[in-house]
């Protein structure tokens, strides 16, 4: 028997197998986990393997164990590979521009409004009205304006700029329009370089800068919980300050002549120190 015959009799037999599968599937989400729950499923993102196994073990006894996998990815073609709105986001970071879209440690395929679909109470009603729900909002400025950034020239003959411009692909690496996931989705916060920043923090000397650039860069590794798709209680959250820090400890120094366009802080643009 030739080759070819080989690859077609194999290839009808794993579509036999999926479809005895499919038959077999009962529930909502038993269709998702004919794919989902094979061990070690993955996808390729730029050069990076993607995990995409659910242990449904795991999922069954977590917190949406009776949601639909649908429920919360929401807007997925029924079949593989879904063409999933998919965003991506790099190491957040106050103070550089890092607009890498081809890592895979800040990624998700769910947004805020699937989300409010079953958390209506009032906490949730007041949670949108929240500087965490609204943030997405300083794209603009106070008189709907887009925000973009401006060039002035200081009292000391220096030029300054004031203002950012407000890219998605960049600003929701942290405003992430108001995906309850950035907190939420239970994912270990790493920091691009080990140290306590507030250590050096009266340091300006340049390699001082350096070294406190890397520890105020922080990443939320959001692939890393797929296979038990665990979230985050309120009472963890205020535990630890461990995931509010991966946003507010940003670090810039900026200019140090900023009285020169009379702006308090230290050239930190929009983001305090």
């Amino acid at each position: 028997m030739n080759k070819r015959r080989w690859l077609v009799i194999l290839a009808v037999g794993a579509l036999f197998l999926l479809s005895v599968r499919l038959a077999a599937a009962q529930g909502p989400n038993d269709q998702c986990l004919v794919c989902h729950g094979v061990q070690g499923m993955t996808t390729t993102v730029g050069t990076e393997k993607v995990p995409l196994y659910v242990d449904p073990a795991a999922f069954a006894a977590g917190k949406h164990a009776a949601a639909k996998c649908t429920d919360c990815h929401s807007g997925l073609n029924p079949t593989p590979p879904h063409n999933a709105n998919r965003i991506y986001g790099s190491w957040a970071r106050f103070s550089v521009k890092d607009t890498d879209t081809t890592k895979t440690r800040n990624f998700y395929s769910v947004e805020a409004s699937a989300c409010l679909q079953c958390h209506t109470d009032a906490r949730f009603q007041a949670f949108l009205k929240s500087d965490h729900a609204t943030i997405k909002d300083l794209k603009n400025t106070p008189d709907g304006h887009p925000r973009v950034e401006r060039k002035v020239t200081g009292s000391d003959g220096k030029e300054y700029i004031v203002d950012e411009n407000f890219a998605a692909n960049d600003c929701e690496r942290c405003h992430m329009q108001t995906n309850c996931g950035t907190c939420h989705w239970n994912s270990p916060v790493l920091q691009k370089t080990q140290g306590n920043i507030l250590e050096r923090w009266t340091d300006y000397s340049k390699d001082a800068d350096t070294i406190k650039s890397g520890q105020s860069e922080f990443a939320l590794d959001w692939t890393f919980n797929v296979e038990k798709h665990d979230f985050r209680s309120a009472a963890e959250l205020k535990a630890t300050n461990d995931v509010c820090m991966a946003c507010h400890i940003g670090y810039y120094q900026g200019a140090k002549s900023v009285p020169a366009i009379n702006v308090l802080g230290m050239g930190v643009r929009r983001h305090p120190q």
